[in-house]
């Protein structure tokens, strides 16, 4: 699926790469970040909505889409971050928010005062279907910018690989 996260305090959106087809058991590389009229609009899920989503979103017809029951959005405009599933019932987010199948994930990074960017990397370790390369959209931009990952933004500090250093867990042995 993929893992976005919004932060409206940084007015940003981040977002993975990785399209994973089921049917086929192929991925892909791609953006996920769409532009419209004053902001962005991320898609995790069925991809085949966000044409749907976007064509909806520029000419505001009566009548919503139908879009796929695994589908969510994102939106990032000047007047705020919202969010919404299938129904296409916009809510706001007040600080940030993560969709897709890594947002439990980035979204406990985020509590622990980890970056959109951060939050979204580590995602990527540990969700099967979010990888690297991260893409970070501003609204003052008018494409996404790859995210260096070696380099952490917050912290200006070497990010260590899962496993590598003070981040593996230890457990103390004990025979049984």
């Amino acid at each position: 699926m993929t893992t976005i996260v919004g932060d409206w305090r940084r007015k940003i959106l981040v977002s993975d790469s990785q399209f994973s087809d089921d049917d086929s058991g192929l991925k892909y590389f791609d953006e996920k970040i769409y532009p419209i009229d004053g902001g962005w609009v991320g898609v995790a899920g069925n991809y085949v909505d966000a044409d749907k989503v976007l064509e909806y979103l520029r000419k505001k017809p009566k009548t919503k889409p139908k879009i796929m029951s695994d589908s969510s959005f994102i939106k990032l405009t000047a007047e705020g971050l919202f969010y919404c599933g299938d129904d296409l019932e916009w809510e706001r987010s007040k600080t940030f928010m993560a969709i897709g199948s890594g947002a439990m994930a980035a979204e406990v990074c985020l509590r622990m005062g980890l970056t959109a960017e951060e939050a979204v990397m580590w995602a990527c370790n540990v969700d099967l279907k979010s990888h690297e390369p991260i893409y970070v959209y501003d609204l003052n931009s008018t494409k996404g910018q790859i995210y260096d990952a070696t380099i952490s933004k917050s912290q200006r500090k070497e990010v260590t690989t899962m496993g590598e250093g003070s981040d593996t867990p230890t457990v103390p042995f004990s025979p049984h």
